[in-house]
């Protein structure tokens, strides 16, 4: 212990106006162990967190889609050791409050239930509201590429987007909390979730991309699901500080195997690329106040690995400030001690962090092989009262304390559009004096949009889609430490009008292999202005697919005409739809039959041999036989013609000097004749 009190002195920040230093010292006290499902257990918490001379409480208020607070939609958790009428979190925070400790309430995100055990007993459980048993819109449980359920909602699902904003942010309302923690606020963890029919359904739409392939080696996939998982965090952040300014929002930071690098090799990192957050995004973003990293490294195998995140997390904290977090369940106390000390050094250059975060309360040593602390509780307890020497202050953090900067947050709605309408909305942001660059996001499944970190003065908010703008507000003032709220609606017509509309064809009814120009507006993104002649299932960024997610090959788009391939066997109607910008256009219905080919022209090329040019192969080019008065010709070649969509080119030989009329059959239907 000798050592150290020695260097317990060094580990002191810079004082705060009370004279103590400023440092979080906070525990994470899980639910999953003793220490506040009742008032004796809580107060013993309160008594060990202020004696030990720490400051802060990361309290699991909600574990899996349940509570251990009363002012929630969420059911109590099912506990045996929870009194279900005992509001942890109200009792805790009155006395915390009382002591000079701060209460943070800590979230799990995404997890709906515990796999392998059964399910709930509560019939009102979100499982039973949205989980396995449920279809269509109503299933917001993630899936597998393969198609196999996880145990968490899936982050692309609009109505989880909107559901989890709420609920996290609700307490505000209700109880005197100094910040929300966020926990598990990613994927599940081997890179292949995220599979929820509505989740995919939206990225398809947003991307164009085909419903007929798997987006697993995608890397816009990749970035949809990241982006998922951030829209949330932002949507919280905004949401949050507009009921309470001086909240604190944090989240439970990934710090998996090595550290990398650089802010470049971050992308490779077990969080980005593998559960999909960024938190480093959102720290330079600005919508974390404290970046808590779970830097739980068992000690000494992984000792310079602990010090490798250490200089990145703390080197890269844009403005907010970072806590490192330990796993106290991993070492025994001795080892902790040393972690602690590395983690709290003052003789830093650059950026230094908040504190340290202790994972946690209730295990506080290394787990014996029966799963119980190898040493007393009472033993760490003892060291960090002994470690710190003395209490301190949280930190200030001066863009909340002393704000110089304020925000922007909306919801943006379409009266009389489809739901997905307000889905990936391009938002511009522009001050309405200087020549500052426009900031810009997209909205969310929601519609919820947000900027952060905004300078005062007046500004305007602009939504385009596509090369298309939809509308721009009236002035908006940013105040410093406030959300300034503005929800946009847009009126039907509005809606109405960016919308692809097909309004006809130029015929009735097109043979399969023919070429069907569809007449309408908004057909293609106003910029878009594709040649003739490439017969691509994406052009000019339009598709058109059939009621199976098949795409039709297009040959030429512009915003009032788009010209496509029929392609496959057609008999009857093809229900069509043309998408572009994230948006679809009414279904519509094409009158096709598997009418006769039609030879548009012959070429006599000498010796018996001729190149024939007929429309309405494209079906069947490989069932075609070519008929002249002297019988069947020996086809030589068949295939597209360049610059002529829809024809097909037929090279054949006949008997030198035969003459009379040539038909094409393609699946036993005829051409009419056409003379040579």
């Amino acid at each position: 212990m000798r050592i150290l009190l020695a260097l317990a002195p060094a580990l002191l920040l810079a004082a705060g106006s009370s004279g103590q230093p400023e440092q979080y010292r906070a525990f994470w006290v899980d639910a999953y162990h003793a220490g506040y499902k009742n008032a004796a257990e809580a107060d013993k918490l309160i008594d060990d967190v202020a004696a030990s001379h720490c400051n802060a409480i990361f309290l699991q208020v909600r574990r899996r889609a349940d509570s251990y607070y009363l002012k929630t939609p969420e059911v109590p958790a099912q506990d045996p050791t929870y009194s279900q009428d005992f509001d942890a979190l109200a009792y805790i925070v009155d006395r915390a409050h009382a002591r000079g400790i701060e209460v943070h309430a800590w979230f799990v995100v995404y997890p709906l239930w515990q796999p392998n055990i059964p399910p709930p007993l509560n019939p009102a459980h979100l499982y039973y509201k949205h989980g396995p048993g449920r279809f269509g819109r109503d299933l917001w449980l993630t899936f597998s590429s393969t198609g196999r359920s996880g145990s968490s909602l899936d982050p692309g699902h609009p109505g989880v987007q909107r559901y989890l904003a709420s609920v996290i942010t609700e307490p505000l309302r209700h109880y005197d909390i100094d910040g929300i923690h966020l926990d598990y606020i990613r994927y599940e963890e081997n890179a292949d979730y995220g599979y929820n029919f509505s989740a995919l359904e939206r990225f398809r739409r947003l991307s164009n991309a085909p419903a007929a392939e798997s987006p697993r080696n995608d890397p816009a996939w990749n970035g949809f699901r990241r982006d998922q998982v951030t829209s949330l965090v932002r949507q919280i952040y905004l949401r949050a500080h507009e009921l309470k300014p001086e909240v604190k929002i944090s989240a439970a930071l990934i710090s998996w195997g090595d550290a990398p690098g650089n802010t470049q090799a971050f992308q490779h990192s077990a969080s980005y690329a593998k559960v999909f957050q960024d938190w480093l995004g959102w720290m330079r973003e600005g919508i974390l106040d404290l970046g808590v990293s779970m830097h739980y490294f068992r000690e000494p195998g992984a000792t310079s690995r602990l010090e490798r995140w250490f200089e990145f997390t703390r080197a890269h904290q844009y403005g907010r400030r970072y806590i490192p977090g330990i796993g106290l369940y991993l070492n025994p106390v001795s080892a902790s001690q040393r972690q602690m000390t590395r983690l709290l050094k003052v003789n830093l250059r650059g950026s230094t962090p908040a504190g340290i975060g202790l994972y946690s309360y209730a295990s506080t040593s290394r787990l014996n092989a029966s799963g119980a602390p190898s040493q007393p509780h009472q033993t760490f307890l003892d060291t960090a009262a002994s470690f710190f020497r003395q209490p301190a202050a949280v930190p200030r953090l001066p863009w909340l304390d002393e704000p110089a900067t304020g925000h922007i947050a909306g919801e943006l709605t379409a009266a009389g559009g489809p739901d997905w309408w307000v889905d990936g909305v391009r938002v511009l942001l522009r001050k309405e004096t200087g020549a500052e660059p426009a900031r810009e996001v997209t909205t969310d499944a929601t519609g919820f949009f947000g900027f952060v970190d905004l300078e005062p003065g007046r500004y305007r908010i602009a939504f385009t889609r596509g090369a298309s703008a939809l509308h721009e507000t009236s002035s908006v003032e940013v105040v410093p430490g406030r959300v300034t709220r503005h929800d946009t609606a847009l009126p039907s017509a509005a809606v109405e009008a960016s919308l692809p509309r097909v309004e006809g064809t130029r015929q009735g009814v097109y043979a399969s292999g023919g070429v069907v120009s569809l007449v309408g507006v908004n057909l293609a993104p106003a910029d878009a202005a594709a040649p003739d002649g490439s017969a691509t299932p994406l052009l000019g960024g339009v598709r058109v697919y059939r009621k199976d997610g098949a795409s039709l090959p297009l040959v030429h788009v512009s915003p009032a005409r788009i010209d496509l391939l029929l392609s496959g066997p057609m008999n009857g109607t093809e229900v069509l739809t043309v998408r572009h910008s994230g948006m679809d256009s009414a279904a519509f219905t094409l009158h096709a039959a598997s009418t006769a080919p039609v030879i548009e022209e012959v070429k006599p090329l000498g010796q018996g041999a001729f190149s024939l040019y007929a429309s309405g192969l494209s079906a069947a080019p490989d069932r075609v036989r070519v008929l002249y008065s002297g019988g069947v010709a020996d086809i030589l070649e068949t295939g597209p013609v360049d610059g002529r969509p829809g024809v097909h080119q037929i090279n054949v030989m006949i008997e030198p000097g035969a003459h009379g009329n040539f038909r094409v059959e393609v699946s036993g239907t005829l051409s009419r004749p056409f003379p040579y």
